[in-house]
């Protein structure tokens, strides 16, 4: 019960591993450290992780529960199927990197479309055989990512903190300048 629950909840954040980085990217590029990530997508973002790993985890507790091997089979298609977004989602970041570009220069687009077919068509074998070899494998390395719920969810905490606290701590500080300067101009005059 509790590894269906990593496996839904690290799943689900895998799976806005783009809207993530879109949050996260105005603060990281361009801004020095001046602007901060925006309260509401970042609390948006959190919500549907959340929300997205709710129904995974319902969905992975009901289909424990069924006795009918097509629902299994089903279930077990959809599972891959829901690991493709993900998989896009970083392939996209990636394939922007320098490395990911230099990868696909050497290899060619060929090569690497037919490494996604192999993949594809070795994981319908496994489907077909109900050996559960690839079920296993990406959910070993569903839990492995799993920390990464709690990188992300901390990044996004600890900007939401700085949002919360940051602007009367600001306010004070201009309370402050504004009471010293006030002493000053009144100390000239004496």
């Amino acid at each position: 019960m509790f590894k269906d629950f990593i496996v839904a909840l690290s799943l689900a954040n895998l799976t806005f591993i783009t809207i993530w980085e879109e949050v996260f990217i105005d603060f990281y590029e361009g801004t020095y450290f001046v602007d901060f990530p925006d309260y509401n997508s970042l609390k948006a973002v959190m919500f549907n992780v959340l929300l997205l790993t709710l129904i995974l985890w319902g969905a992975m507790r009901l289909l424990r529960k069924s006795t009918s091997p097509v629902v299994q089979l089903a279930a077990r298609a959809l599972f891959l199927l829901l690991l493709i977004i993900p998989l896009s989602g970083a392939a996209s970041l990636l394939y922007s990197k320098f490395w990911a570009i230099s990868l696909l220069n050497l290899f060619g687009k060929g090569c690497l479309v037919a490494l996604g077919v192999t993949l594809g068509a070795l994981a319908l074998y496994d489907l077909a055989c109900a050996r559960r070899y690839t079920i296993r494998v990406a959910t070993v390395v569903l839990v492995l990512l799993s920390p990464f719920v709690v990188i992300q969810f901390g990044k996004a905490a600890w900007f939401l903190t700085l949002a919360a606290i940051g602007a009367p701590i600001f306010f004070i500080m201009i309370l402050l300048v504004a009471a010293q300067e006030a002493r000053q101009v009144l100390g000239t005059r004496a």
